[in-house]
């Protein structure tokens, strides 16, 4: 056998030895929810429930309560930040909640540690409920614009991050120290008729979420000099 002939049978023998390897093992991975409007869904394993166990969260109504996942991002973010998370524990049913702005889905208030309440930013005064009728005027217009988006299921079993904000972006804060975030949430859920119609919006308030939360004083500065920006 000439050497031409050698490396030939040399490449096809590699090239079979690769097409029969075993592909390499995957990073076991949280299993995601399916559904629509679920990309960012997780389902509830013994660990994921731990993990929410340990947060800030309500008491389950009707198997739905919210809970707070508090950190410091790095950068020029303000911090501390808050993301609300939405958890079902029912195992049949899937809810399917309207995507509103978080300003109309969250209230919330900020306690010092004298128990004095503390002022609102300009953003944090952006936080106002919607009456019904404001909220069926958006979801129509909603419905005249686009298909998707507008809602979410939240499918047993599983959480969604809803909302964030950042602490010193919705309150004033002009000293270090303990303060006390109390946090609501209302769910709405359209109900239609049998022929598609919208027939009412049905308001679920979540049980209160009470947390201790740690203002240091870098936290003070950066909202300090994030304020007096121009044009901010």
């Amino acid at each position: 056998m000439n050497l031409k002939a050698i490396l030939i049978v040399g490449a096809l023998q590699c090239m079979v030895a690769i097409s029969f390897a075993e592909p390499p093992a995957e990073k076991a991975m949280p299993k995601k929810a399916e559904g629509f409007g679920v990309e960012e869904q997780l389902m509830l394993d013994a660990d994921t429930m731990a993990l929410i166990n340990s947060r800030p969260k309500g008491l389950p109504t009707n198997g739905l309560f919210c809970s707070l996942d508090i950190y410091r991002p790095r950068g020029k973010e303000l911090t501390p930040k808050c993301v609300v998370d939405v958890v079902n524990l029912t195992t049949n049913v899937c809810r399917g909640i309207l995507h509103l702005p978080r300003e109309t889905l969250l209230q919330m208030d900020l306690f010092d540690a004298n128990g004095k309440p503390v002022e609102k930013t300009a953003a944090g005064k952006q936080f106002n409920l919607w009456t019904q009728k404001q909220m069926e005027e958006w979801l129509k217009e909603q419905i005249r614009i686009r298909w998707s988006g507008r809602s979410v299921d939240i499918v047993p079993t599983s959480f969604l991050q809803f909302a964030s904000f950042g602490v010193p972006e919705i309150f004033q804060l002009n000293a270090p120290g303990e303060y006390i975030l109390h946090l609501k949430m209302q769910l709405i859920e359209p109900k239609w008729t049998q022929s598609q119609k919208l027939d009412h919006l049905q308001v679920t308030w979540l049980p209160e979420v009470v947390t201790k939360i740690q203002i240091q004083a870098e936290d003070v500065q950066k909202a300090s000099t994030t304020t007096n920006i121009p044009g901010k």
